[in-house]
């Protein structure tokens, strides 16, 4: 589950996606989509997850993150996850006294699971990187012109987003960057940022 009252966005290297093994841990979340080049802070707390978050950070530090269908189940199974998720890097791990973990990942690349190959001691699954391809054209130019000033003029009237978050949206050149960093700072419904997550098309 996340914590955060808004997200930030760090510029990533495209080629770190080729980088994505087609096999990684899957962490369920409750209540969240987690987007590429999204750096967000997440609160682990269930035990398979906490062994998850420790055996990733002694290894590769790269996860999978999946939102659950279902935010009150608390032990999900294949069947209770999205096909969709986000290949992410834990960046910080700080534990706390009761066991639970705070950790701050950032999102790398969309991923699609085509099988949960075990569940004990966690979930793991094959997966696979979707790299977004786009055309610029002045249709979408305008598109991302629009969703910029839109997205402006929510954040003058939100007190809970930070004023520097304008200047991030400015400064956004990649149309899915773009889109993916205002997707991640509404206040919409975990079905709605799913749905935002599994589209491919950019301009859509």
């Amino acid at each position: 589950m996340s914590d955060q009252n808004f997200d930030l966005m760090l510029d990533t290297d495209q080629d770190i996606i080729t980088k994505i093994p087609n096999e990684l841990p899957i962490l369920p979340l409750r209540d969240t989509v987690v987007f590429p080049n999204i750096v967000t802070p997440l609160v682990v707390a269930r035990e398979k997850s906490v062994k998850l978050i420790h055996d990733a950070i002694s290894g590769s530090r790269l996860i999978g993150l999946v939102a659950q269908k279902a935010a009150e189940q608390e032990e999900p199974t294949k069947d209770d996850i999205h096909k969709f998720g986000t290949a992410a890097i834990i960046l910080r791990m700080l534990k706390f006294p009761d066991g639970s973990l705070r950790v701050l990942v950032q999102g790398i690349s969309r991923i699609k699971i085509f099988s949960v190959i075990s569940e004990s001691p966690y979930m793991t699954a094959k997966v696979r990187a979707i790299k977004e391809e786009y055309k610029k054209s002045t249709e979408l130019e305008a598109l991302k012109r629009n969703i910029a000033i839109q997205f402006q003029k929510i954040v003058g009237q939100v007190p809970q987003l930070p004023d520097e978050l304008q200047v991030v949206v400015v400064n956004t050149e990649h149309p899915g960057k773009l889109a993916d960093l205002v997707a991640s700072n509404l206040t919409i419904s975990v079905e709605e940022k799913q749905n935002l997550l599994e589209l491919v098309d950019i301009k859509k």
